[in-house]
């Protein structure tokens, strides 16, 4: 069964994020007619560069792996981290997945020894 809300929570996030990265694509154009050793940024780039770190930012906010001010840390790092290349940001990501795993790692055992442990 599709979730209506879910869905309409990404129409918007989309109808929001697709001009704002044509906007950082058009800067970015700018940029380049000026300084010419600045590239341009595709607009994919900046649209991935958005719905990437949204993604696991939500996927470690249900998992409980982030709490808030770390999924504000992670979507503002993994913005940056994957428009400036997309080898940072596969290390981010490999690292969020291993961090998450290695935390909830022996959980039970780690609440033995410490019981103000919180994952």
């Amino acid at each position: 069964m599709i979730n209506l809300t879910e869905t309409m929570i990404w129409i918007v996030l989309l109808t929001f994020l697709i001009p704002v990265s044509l906007t950082f694509w058009a800067f970015s154009l700018r940029l380049n007619t000026y300084y010419a050793s600045v590239h341009p940024v595709s607009p994919w780039r900046f649209l991935f560069a958005f719905l990437l770190p949204i993604y696991f930012t939500r996927t470690g906010l249900n998992k409980k792996s982030l709490d808030v001010s770390g999924a504000v840390a992670a979507l503002v790092v993994g913005f940056v981290m994957t428009i400036s290349n997309y080898c940072f940001c596969a290390a981010l990501i490999v690292f969020f997945i291993t961090g998450s795993k290695v935390t909830k790692f022996k959980a039970e055992r780690k609440r033995q020894i410490d019981p103000q442990y919180q994952e």
